[in-house]
């Protein structure tokens, strides 16, 4: 397997609804989570329930558990807990008011994101393409993104 970088400065982002915030309150520390409905995914067989926070590691709870990180991400919205979510897949969402970013003060744990080839020989020159499209498409903010699609 060879993997390609495709967004390397790319970190997990602690958020919630406004609505969820209102009800139960802002964590001010990563510990204080301990005490939050945390929405929680499976990566592989286990339960990603260990948030990273620089050096320090903490253990969550919550009511829900799921293998699709977009579900993970449409609680997170309807208000049922706090998530653990790539800033990639949330971007628009905090830019739209719809979630707010928790613990800014916590470093966040890196999630770079790889385009992944199974073979040195798959580096083509059209996945090569693919790679370079990606990395420029990956640099565009939620609102240039917008600004380029009402264009069309």
């Amino acid at each position: 397997m060879v993997a390609l970088p495709l967004k390397s400065d790319n970190h997990r982002v602690v958020c919630a609804a406004p609505s969820y915030i209102a009800r139960h309150g802002e964590p001010s520390t990563p510990d204080e989570l301990r005490q939050h409905n945390c929405l929680c995914f499976n990566l592989g067989e286990r339960v990603h329930n260990q948030w990273q926070f620089g050096s320090e590691r903490i253990s969550v709870q919550g009511n829900r558990v799921s293998d699709d990180a977009e579900c993970v991400r449409r609680w997170a919205l309807a208000g049922e807990g706090i998530a653990y979510k790539s800033r990639l897949d949330v971007q628009a969402d905090l830019d739209a008011g719809r979630l707010v970013a928790l613990l800014a003060a916590f470093p966040p744990e890196p999630a770079p994101l790889y385009l992944v080839c199974p073979h040195r020989l798959s580096l083509t020159p059209a996945v090569v393409a693919l790679q370079d499209f990606l990395i420029e498409r990956l640099k565009r903010t939620p609102s240039e993104e917008h600004h380029l699609s009402a264009r069309s």
